[in-house]
């Protein structure tokens, strides 16, 4: 159940503007310093979320199927998308994961904190495990006119 008005304001299409990891004592940009990328949240409940670092190396071959496991891993790591439902509640966004490029994911509940100030839109994770070390990842986000 999505609280309405709320709800409402985060219908559209969202610009990544940065990516970061906080662990308390640093902070990391895993997707590069300007990554790029789109969120997309619909009235129907309905979300999809895509983002990555631009300068990820190209594949060796075009078809991308044809390519080493190492440099498939390599785009992958540098690299998110998912999509599914979402409801929100109380300054808090769940997006519930029906197809993910990480497989773990698929059948889960991301939680995400909400901030949203005119056209900008922060999305804040829970602490979790990225590269050994307890962090959260801030999105911020630019409404896409």
């Amino acid at each position: 159940m999505m609280d309405g008005a709320n709800a409402d304001a985060l219908v559209g299409t969202w610009r990544l503007i940065s990516c970061a990891l906080h662990d308390g004592e640093r902070v990391n940009h895993p997707y590069g310093s300007m990554p790029t990328g789109f969120l997309t949240y619909t009235p129907e409940g309905r979300m999809s979320v895509m983002f990555g670092d631009p300068d990820r190396p190209l594949l060796e071959n075009p078809d991308w199927r044809q390519n080493a496991d190492g440099g498939v891993a390599a785009a992958a790591r540098s690299f998110i998308a998912y999509s599914g439902t979402y409801d929100l509640r109380e300054g808090e966004v769940s997006h519930q994961v029906e197809v993910s490029l990480i497989p773990n994911w698929i059948g889960q509940t991301l939680t995400r904190r909400v901030v949203l100030e005119e056209d900008t839109l922060t999305l804040a994770t829970p602490e979790m495990l990225v590269d050994g070390r307890t962090q959260v990842a801030t999105l911020t986000w630019s409404r896409v006119e």
